[in-house]
């Protein structure tokens, strides 16, 4: 569902998430504000401002932000916000106007910040998402709040440098709150992760949300369950992109249960979006200039057919053409440096298999008189894999150990003799369906002669 957009507020990353909320928002203009003001509830002039504004067209709401009438506008919203905080839908409509200006025009966070001279602003958006998140008020609040904070912050930081010690405080509470909020689905992961990018441009922030588990609880999760649906893959890579340039992350990026790599691609191959695309492969690139172990697992995921595939299309951003030439060479570079049978011994020592060319047919005939080496030691090795908790591991252990059975002509005798049919008999009572047909191939090329008879 398409947000119209007539109003500065339809920018919020809030309208991303629950586009439906938009146009109950929109219209909404707090009919009492007048007598509020009467009231004495909120200060004298700021009802005016607030309808004045809240009621113009969305051109001319960004008219007035670019005269000397921001920081009065600001001032009263805010104003507002402090004063009448348990009316959910003022809240919502204020702060997604807020958050919504920022998205338009993130210059005008400096005007936003001169009302943080005595860091209020700050307070009241603080004092906001608690309220809200403690009596479970509507998502909207916390998530617009939220994002504004975040930017908010991110500038500050950026803008101060050494001396932000007290921004960064709050940007590391402001971190963990967000994370937890996704562990207990109080604010969905598309809308957590919009709130984190402004967040993560900071290199000690990125070492914060490694050190709690961001990549694991947030990321991985939305690169699963929206995969294909550009807006919040775009967030999630972006992300991982920011990420990407602390060398503390590359462990994570080469996780074979984090599988990030390979998920990446798949959005790469899948998008028409030049920014998903742009953001994609500045982590890869990042991520290829940090080492062979990212490359292997870009070259097994086909990101050279991908690469080859985007030289041939049109693309409006000279950026990505340049990462699109500079990826395809790196990777040319790497596929002839690094040998099928080479690899195959990398994934063997770190005792993690990954599926590809190295465990076919056309590897094994090629390469099964390689393994006499060390009399044996990665048939041994082989073997020991054989005891993984991982299953994929064993499926492809199993199949290479009958593979080698097959095409070294004392295959079957050696694998036997260090036990391997004895564990892949074991491995037929596995609870895995795929490790139980791998130990059944298995033996049968272990035992039969002429395999090639009934393959």
């Amino acid at each position: 569902m398409a947000v119209s957009r007539d109003r500065l507020m339809a920018y919020s990353i809030s309208f991303i998430v629950h586009p439906e909320a938009y146009i109950s928002l929109s219209i909404y203009i707090k009919p009492d504000i007048y007598s509020a003001e009467s009231a004495g509830s909120i200060g004298r002039g700021l009802s005016e401002v607030y309808s004045s504004f809240m009621v113009n067209s969305l051109e001319a709401q960004r008219k007035r932000l670019l005269s000397d009438e921001a920081y009065t506008i600001y001032r009263a919203l805010f104003s507002i916000l402090d004063c009448i905080n348990d009316d959910n839908l003022l809240s919502q409509s204020i702060l997604t106007t807020l958050d919504g200006i920022l998205v338009d025009d993130v210059s005008q966070s400096q005007v936003m910040s001169q009302l943080i001279g005595g860091k209020e602003s700050f307070n009241i958006l603080t004092t906001l998402i608690r309220y809200a998140s403690t009596y479970k008020t509507a998502p909207i609040a916390v998530e617009a709040a939220s994002h504004i904070l975040a930017i908010l912050l991110g500038e500050q930081i950026i803008k101060l440098r050494n001396s932000a010690g007290d921004y960064l405080n709050q940007a590391s509470r402001l971190i963990d709150s967000l994370i937890n909020q996704a562990m207990d689905n109080t604010l969905q992961l598309d809308a957590v992760t919009y709130c984190l990018m402004p967040l993560l441009k900071v290199e000690s922030l990125r070492l914060e949300f490694l050190r709690i588990g961001g990549i694991r609880t947030v990321l991985l999760p939305l690169l699963e369950q929206k995969s294909g649906v550009p807006q919040p893959m775009y967030a999630a890579i972006c992300c991982l992109w920011m990420v990407s340039f602390n060398e503390e992350s590359i462990e994570y990026f080469i996780r074979s249960d984090y599988d990030l790599i390979p998920k990446i691609i798949k959005e790469l191959k899948r998008t028409e979006k030049e920014k998903v695309i742009r953001v994609a492969l500045g982590t890869l690139k990042n991520l290829s200039d940090a080492g062979e172990s990212a490359i292997e697992i870009m070259i097994d995921s086909k990101l050279i057919e991908i690469i080859d595939n985007l030289s041939k299309r049109v693309l409006k951003d000279q950026d990505i053409v340049e990462l699109v030439k500079g990826m395809g060479d790196t990777l040319e570079r790497s596929v002839k440096i690094l040998s099928s049978f080479e690899k195959w011994l990398k994934e063997l020592e770190r005792g993690d298999l990954v599926a590809g060319v190295t465990h076919t047919e056309a590897f094994w005939k090629e390469n099964a008189r390689h393994l006499e080496n060390d009399s044996f030691g990665a048939v041994k090795k082989l073997v020991m894999l054989l005891h993984s908790e991982n299953p994929t591991c064993i499926q492809l252990a199993l199949n290479d150990l009958g593979e080698f059975a097959r095409f070294h002509p004392y295959g079957k005798t050696v694998a036997s003799k260090l036990g391997a049919k004895n564990r892949a008999m074991e491995l037929m009572q596995h609870p895995n369906r795929e490790v139980n047909q791998a130990a059944l191939l298995c033996i049968q090329k272990l035992m039969i002669q002429n395999w090639q008879s009934i393959a």
